[in-house]
This record gives C-alpha cells, sequence and structure tokens, in this order.
C-alpha cells in the first residue's frame, strides 16, 4: 500500500485556563509533515513516524480546519 506524503496546513484549537479576555485568545496555524494514511469526508490522518513497514504517530485533522495539502510524494510499503 502507497501513503501519499504530504505538508499540511490547518487550524488548531487553543484554549485557556487563564484570566484571558476573548481578544488575547487566538486559534492557531499548524504546519505539519507526513504520510496521509486514511481520510474521509470528515478527517485526514498523518503519520510522522515509518518504522518495521508500519505508520506511528497519527493526527486526526478534522477536514472543516485544513488550509492546504501540497503533496511530496509516495512510499510503498
Amino acid at each position: 500500500m502507497k501513503h501519499e506524503a504530504v505538508i499540511l496546513s490547518w487550524w488548531d484549537t487553543v484554549d485557556s485556563s487563564e484570566w484571558d479576555t476573548h481578544e488575547e485568545v487566538h486559534i492557531k496555524e499548524v504546519i505539519q509533515i507526513g504520510w496521509v494514511v486514511y481520510q474521509d469526508e470528515r478527517s485526514i490522518k498523518l503519520a510522522d513516524t515509518f518504522s518495521d513497514n508500519e505508520y506511528f504517530g497519527i493526527t486526526a485533522i478534522p477536514k472543516g480546519c485544513v488550509i492546504e495539502v501540497k503533496e511530496l510524494g509516495d512510499r510503498g510499503t
């Protein structure tokens, strides 16, 4: 099975348990590099590690938070 390597930009949530006002708390852009190991209409899942013929370090990202996906290529397993 081949998994495409990508650079994925997405919006992440930020919370605060301090005495911050809404003007001080903002979402943040995350840029993540990894292999797309699964995706459907709701989410895309990236692995950040490949070892012993297996993918690990999985991040599940809601598709609605994705800003951009840049293809880097694939890796056959």
